[in-house]
């Protein structure tokens, strides 16, 4: 049997189809998911209904709805605090910016468009919290697995 020679530009261009189908695909569905959060528009309740914020809920944090404001850039932030019982609350700001960012500082990094979450409290947040765990009054709710090694060790 006799293998047939296949041209290298077949490969390559096959290989160039291949990777711009995927690419077409990935840029498909990033707009998808773009078109429903326009839909949705920014608001306090898509925020608080966000990946970013509604993940924390591993950690037994709610957060309630403080007040919104304006950045220097003209963007709408809201502002959240958690609810979860611990000594500190943390505070996190959710913003919602609607084009990708790029930063060419030393290697180009993007952050992509839809929502920006800062905590503006997190290392005093994170020793109370890690402090609480340690404590008596530590509720024994799940945790994610950073902080589980915290907790104190039952006899």
């Amino acid at each position: 049997m006799a293998w047939k020679k296949i041209p290298y530009r077949k490969i390559i261009y096959s290989l160039i189809g291949v990777v711009l189908v995927l690419f077409g695909i990935s840029l498909a569905l990033h707009l998808v998911h773009m078109a429903k959060e326009y839909q949705q528009g920014p608001s306090a309740a898509a925020a608080l209904n966000s990946y970013g914020v509604s993940r924390d809920s591993i950690e037994g944090l709610y957060y309630k709805y403080e007040y919104e404001d304006k950045d220097a850039e003209g963007n709408t932030q809201y502002h959240f605090i958690s609810t979860g019982g611990e000594n500190v609350p943390r505070v996190v700001v959710c913003k919602f910016t609607w084009l990708d960012e790029w930063d060419f500082v030393m290697l180009p990094s993007r952050t992509p468009a839809g929502w920006q979450y800062l905590e503006t409290n997190k290392e005093e947040w994170e020793q109370a919290f890690i402090a609480w765990i340690k404590s008596p009054n530590y509720d024994g709710r799940s945790l994610s697995p950073i902080y589980e090694v915290y907790v104190p060790k039952k006899p």
